[in-house]
């Protein structure tokens, strides 16, 4: 009953945009590698073109991230039982702490 109460307030949470634990970044680069979630969507979340869209730096809202995660469009489905609200907050930690990349007009190549 009580691990029960404790799901029920992680998914709460995770909906209203709070994660109930506080989100592990390095665990959410460890699980977005091991789930393949790069084959599409890149090492960094930078996107592949038609394969996967770009989601870091700076991604969706975790609740809208987890959603997608849960009922996305085009891709399968991540469930709970594939991955925990948890580990959703921790991939999410990482996406949100990449940076940015360099402007064009700042890359030497590029800048011509």
């Amino acid at each position: 009953m009580r691990m029960r109460l404790i799901a029920a307030a992680a998914s709460l949470a995770l909906l209203a945009g709070a994660p109930a634990h506080a989100a592990d970044a390095q665990n959410g680069r460890k699980l977005f590698m091991e789930h393949v979630c790069y084959s599409c969507h890149g090492t960094t979340g930078a996107g592949g073109g038609a394969a996967g869209p770009k989601i870091a730096p700076g991604p969706l809202p975790l609740a809208a991230f987890a959603r997608q995660l849960r009922h996305p469009n085009r891709m399968p489905p991540y469930t709970e039982k594939l991955l925990t609200d948890a580990e959703v907050a921790d991939i999410h930690a990482w996406l949100s702490s990449l940076p940015a990349g360099k402007a064009p007009s700042q890359i030497p190549l590029l800048a011509k």
